[in-house]
């Protein structure tokens, strides 16, 4: 379930995950969410329906307020997820803003707690970011984000050398 934001339509989504899930076709749901909605009951929902959480979230406060915005709603939500035992993983759109910050990511999923996985989505050139009239709408250099990934997958070295089998974070 993704799109602009799903759970902006959480009847919706009630509806599909109650309608999916006795579907013997259906191995599973996900959604891909910015986490400002998540609350007790939705976290209770997500986990009894075992939906595989997404989290948009594109590095430090400042890069992901200027690049979406909503960055402590974000942080709460992911705490809510983490207090119901919901795993998820971070998305994370690189742009000229973040690339070279793409370890900041990782940190973020080593404190969460709750965080398994890291996805990365590049920026095209294409809708607000064919204008590029910011690095936060701007592609991110080639050499950026090859400094970026290489920092990223030390620092995800470093982080899961710290952490038991099971709650080490993939990229």
């Amino acid at each position: 379930l993704a799109g602009g934001e799903p759970l902006l339509n959480l009847p919706l989504v009630k509806k599909v995950l109650n309608s999916v899930m006795t579907m013997p076709q259906c191995k599973g749901v996900s959604i891909q969410t910015n986490a400002t909605l998540i609350d007790d009951g939705v976290a209770r929902l997500l986990r009894n329906h075992a939906v595989a959480v997404g989290v948009s979230l594109d590095g430090s406060v400042d890069v992901n307020e200027r690049q979406r915005g909503g960055t402590r709603e974000t942080v709460l939500g992911i705490q809510t997820l983490a207090r119901h035992g919901v795993h998820a993983n971070i998305t994370c759109v690189v742009t000229a803003a973040n690339a070279r910050q793409l370890a900041d990511v990782a940190d973020h999923a080593f404190y969460f707690g709750n965080i398994r996985g890291i996805g990365l989505d590049l920026l095209r050139a294409a809708g607000r970011a064919d204008k590029g009239t910011s690095p936060e709408t701007s592609p991110a250099d080639p050499s950026d984000l090859i400094y970026g990934l290489n920092t990223l997958c030390a620092r995800l070295e470093q982080l899961n050398e710290l952490l038991p089998p099971e709650r080490h974070i993939t990229l």
